[in-house]
């Protein structure tokens, strides 16, 4: 129930934009102590979510890019869901479960613009799992190459010395090999691996605001 009035009830503070700007802006919301949500349970909240979006007229004309809903449930890592504009804010499957900066961290648009796709399960909520078969215009006879995509975020001090490195790496080695048991994975697939290492940065509240 809060689901759906919370967002059917939101207004936002943006201006009205032109229909053909470029939308811009990312709305987050976040709802607290939230029971667990299985993934029975979230194909429910997702549905309930994009009925609730499309009802309100104030995500349209705004320049609205996503909308990110984030459920805490403490202890457990709090589940996102992304709504995408040019996907008339449906729920996006690729974006599921990442934290808002990650699809651009991990350059998924790019990604999606030369492969098709498929997100594959993982036991790191910091490394996610991408099969990608290529995009051609050119019918073919033989299957498209694919890739594996292996895209890792850390901290600075996860990089602070060798020994710290080699273990993420070998953490992101695991991630792909256990990849390679899904039947649904040629044996000549090509794996890449990407990890972006986030520097330490401090700041104080003056200088954020």
């Amino acid at each position: 129930d809060q689901l759906e009035s919370s967002l059917s009830a939101m207004s936002l503070p943006f201006d009205k934009v032109a229909d053909d700007a470029e939308p811009l802006n990312t709305v987050h919301i976040s709802f607290s102590d939230c029971p667990e949500i299985d993934d029975k349970a979230l194909s429910g909240i997702i549905e309930r979510a994009e009925k609730a979006v499309a009802a309100n007229a104030e995500f349209k004309g705004r320049g609205i890019r996503n909308i990110v809903l984030m459920f805490n449930h403490s202890p457990s890592q709090p589940r996102y869901l992304n709504l995408v504009y040019c996907n008339g804010f449906k729920e996006d499957p690729l974006r599921r479960d990442m934290r808002p900066a990650f699809p651009h961290i991990f350059e998924l648009s790019r990604m999606e613009g030369n492969f098709d796709l498929q997100r594959l399960p993982t036991n790191n909520p910091f490394t996610h799992l991408y099969l990608g078969s290529e995009k051609t215009s050119k019918p073919t006879r033989r299957p498209s190459p694919q890739s594996l995509f292996v895209r890792s975020f850390t901290n600075e001090a996860a990089f602070s010395s060798v020994e710290s490195a080699e273990k993420m790496m070998v953490q992101c080695l695991d991630e792909a090999e256990r990849a390679l048991l899904n039947p649904k994975i040629l044996p000549t697939v090509s794996s890449r691996i990407f990890v972006h290492v986030q520097p330490e940065w401090e700041a104080s509240t003056e200088d954020i605001t």
